[in-house]
Order: structure tokens, then C-alpha cells, then sequence
């Protein structure tokens, strides 16, 4: 089944490339005829309804942080599809970037997200059954990891029952990050997502694994290859060069039981560990601080926007907007500057309109409510030298006020001494 560039589809789309292909679909970036919007249209390559079914999953899954957000999905008389949100880069991609690998505090970050998706995920009754970094992909936030393609995804829990043990299933997903268990024809569990998340964890911070050689075989004999290398490497062996938590954590896996719920508050100590013993930074990217991925065109289009709009990376006065490539992002990234202009004007309008009821409102001093002076005195209640418009918070509601605990405490005294009065 081909679909062709630069067409209309589904009435209200259009086609605008290919971004990639799996092993049950191909996935097309979409822009709406009316809205300036792009999607993501993932259509059935072998016509068998997968798609249909992975829509389904993600349905079940929306409200995860996280998770795609599904738009629409059903079949024509041609293909089934689904119509996502657009996201960046897969981590494979910015591996590549980094230069095949990436630093302890990047992978501590990515580690802290990802566990926290799987255990949504898990939460709802599902198994992914095929995790690997080309199915972890960001956001337009380049900083908020998303988890994706759930068409091997199934259910571990039916009726609050979990599945039963089989050990004569076929082998499902990726040979390079699977578990043992999935090698040996056991049936997966929630511990075997886990176990391709420490695998993932190795190759992102070693850039490589010992069986990742064994390619140019057919599929059986690379699985069996790739089983026997996994299987008799030495934990200590393979985690070598790494902190000892990553080898805790490939232990902690392997010997989960098949229904056992795994601790995923344990699992992320694991790496908070790592983090404060390091002194890391957190929600630390390579893929972020380094200025030659930022600035590059094929980065640059993916992550205009959230550049301009998280508080977490550099603004946008540091980009040189001569020089972004594509069409409308510097109008784009223009128009976000002057409305955070426009907002802080708000505010300080906002916070001079507070200051001028206060000055109006608030009239009795410490020195009255002290001498029990009934009758309304404006001496030194306010002082404008200590105060600035902008500092007016929630917290900090009456800031002309000196002395603010002393002034309240002086007005309890006063009342209960008026209450004496009337007995």
C-alpha cells in the first residue's frame, strides 16, 4: 500500500513526508488544511488491523504524562490509521548526535522519565513488550520524554487476574534489548519491560553492548547468538565502567518473579543515588546544552518552540534568529518574546494596582493598635523605599505592612482584651 506526497487525505489533511517505518506501519507527517497544525498519520502496512489495535491501547493509556496524545482513528477501503501528535527525535537519533553516547547525568534523567512511564503504563494492565530507543522519542518540550508504539503492547492483567505462566511462547519485539526470559520462550511479565530499560541504560551511557555485532544474520540464528552472549556475560562484566547501581538494577530484574509487582520506587532510588553521590545536575540533556545540536536545521525545526517557551533552557535572546532555518520560525520565536513582554508588563500593572487599593485600605500602625487608639493614623504605615511592585505574592499579600507578626499579634491582644471588657 502507497500513499502519495502531497495530497489531501482524509478530507482534511495533508501529506506532507514519510518520518519513518516499523516493522507494522509506516508513520507521515500530516499538516491541517484549516489549522496550522501538524500530526503524526500512522497507516497499516500489511492491512491485518495492528494499527487499529495499537490506537486502541493508546486510547486506554491518554492522560499519562508521557503518552502521544491520539487524535482520531479508523480504516478506509485502503489502510487502517491513527492520527497522533507530532514528536521530535527518537533517542537512537539524538545518540547519534551526542556522539554515540551520552553522559551519567543525561541517562540519569532519561531513567527517572522512562521508569516513571512504564510503571503508568503497567499500572493500566499493559505490557509494552518492545522497548528500545527508537520507540523513546521528545516532545516539543526536548526536556519531556515520550513513549511510543505500543503495536506489540498487551495485556498482563484481565479482571484484576494476571496472565499465566507459559514457557512455549514465540519470541517477541527487539533480540538486542529483550529480556532473557523473552530469549527462552517464557512469557513476558512486567519484569521483562524492566530489563530492557537496564539494557537501555547500558547502551545509552556505554554507547554499545557486547552482542550488538551480531547483525548480518537471519533472524533466528541472531537471536540464538545474541541469547548465548546475554546469557553467560557476567553481570559485573557486562556493567563494567559504570556505577554499581546499573549492575543492582540488571540483578533486581532477572529476579522478579513472573506475577511480581516491581518496586518502582526502589528502581528510582537507584538513580537518585547515582545523582546525589555525583553531584549531577538534574534534568540534565546532552542533546540540549550542546550548541551545535541546538543549532542544527534538522534540530532546530523540531524544537523552536519549546526553546522559546520552557524556563529550563536558554531563551531565546540567546538564538540568532537570522540564521534559523525553516519557514515561520522566526515569527514565531519573534512573537513568543514580545508576549513574555506583554506578560511581565501585566504583572507589573497588575501588581502598582495592589499596591495603591493597600496604600487606600490599610491605614492603622503598629503605634496605634499598641496605645489602643481606635481612631484611624496614616504615620509611617508604609514605607516605599523598601517596597517593589513586583515582589507582591500569595504570600506576601500585605507587604507596606512592617513588622507584620508584631502587627497582627498586637490586634489579637487588643480583642481579647475587649472581650475581657464585656464579662
Amino acid at each position: 500500500m502507497q500513499i502519495e506526497f502531497d495530497k489531501t487525505i482524509l478530507e482534511r489533511y495533508y501529506i506532507k513526508d514519510e518520518v519513518g517505518t516499523g516493522s507494522f506501519g509506516k508513520v507521515y507527517k500530516l499538516q491541517h488544511l484549516s489549522k496550522n497544525k501538524s500530526f503524526a498519520l500512522k497507516v497499516d502496512i500489511r492491512q491485518k488491523g495492528s494499527v487499529l489495535l495499537e490506537a486502541k491501547i493508546l486510547a486506554d493509556l491518554q492522560g499519562g504524562l508521557g503518552i502521544p496524545k491520539l487524535y482520531k482513528y479508523g480504516s478506509t477501503d485502503q489502510f487502517s490509521y491513527m492520527i497522533v501528535e507530532l514528536l521530535g527525535p527518537t533517542l537512537n537519533k539524538l545518540l547519534k548526535q551526542c556522539k554515540g553516547k551520552f553522559s551519567l547525568a543525561t541517562v540519569v534523567s532519561i531513567m527517572l522519565q522512562l521508569i516513571t512511564r512504564i510503571e503508568y503504563v503497567h499500572k493500566k494492565g499493559y505490557l509494552h513488550r518492545d522497548l528500545k530507543p527508537h520507540q523513546v522519542l521528545v516532545g516539543r518540550n526536548p526536556k519531556m520524554i515520550y513513549l511510543t508504539d505500543f503495536g506489540l503492547a498487551r495485556k498482563f492483567e484481565v479482571n484484576n487476574y494476571h496472565i499465566s505462566f507459559q514457557n512455549s511462547c514465540p519470541r517477541v519485539g527487539n533480540a538486542t534489548f529483550s529480556s532473557l526470559n523473552n530469549h527462552s520462550g517464557v512469557r513476558q511479565s512486567r519484569r521483562d519491560d524492566l530489563e530492557s530499560i537496564a539494557y537501555m541504560a547500558l547502551y545509552f551511557l556505554k554507547g554499545h553492548l557486547p552482542w550488538q555485532s551480531i547483525q548480518k544474520l537471519s533472524s533466528n540464528t541472531k537471536w540464538q547468538n545474541i541469547f548465548q552472549i546475554k546469557s553467560h556475560i557476567n553481570i559485573e562484566d557486562l556493567c563494567v565502567g559504570s556505577p554499581k547501581e546499573f549492575s543492582i538494577l540488571l540483578k533486581y530484574c532477572r529476579n522478579l518473579k513472573f506475577e511480581e509487582k516491581p518496586d518502582y520506587n526502589y528502581i528510582q532510588s537507584l538513580f537518585l543515588q547515582i545523582q546525589q553521590r555525583e553531584n549531577l545536575y538534574e534534568s540534565f540533556y546532552d542533546w540540549i546544552e550542546d550548541e551545535k545540536s541546538l543549532r542544527s536545521p534538522t534540530t532546530i525545526c523540531e524544537f523552536s518552540q519549546s526553546l522559546s517557551i520552557s524556563n529550563n533552557i536558554p531563551r531565546c535572546s540567546t538564538i540568532n534568529v537570522e540564521n534559523i532555518a525553516g519557514v515561520g520560525i522566526k515569527d514565531e520565536i519573534k512573537e513568543v518574546i514580545n508576549e513574555k513582554r506583554r506578560k511581565k508588563s501585566r504583572a507589573k500593572t497588575q501588581a502598582q494596582s495592589i499596591m495603591k487599593k493597600n496604600r487606600m485600605r490599610h491605614t492603622l500602625n503598629i503605634e496605634a493598635v499598641e496605645q489602643g487608639d481606635n481612631q484611624l493614623s496614616s504615620k509611617n504605615w508604609f514605607d516605599e523605599s523598601t517596597y517593589n511592585s513586583l515582589d507582591v505574592t500569595p504570600k506576601n499579600i500585605y507587604p507596606e505592612i512592617r513588622n507584620r507578626k508584631a502587627w497582627f499579634g498586637a490586634v489579637k491582644v487588643k480583642k481579647d482584651e475587649d472581650r475581657c471588657k464585656v464579662f
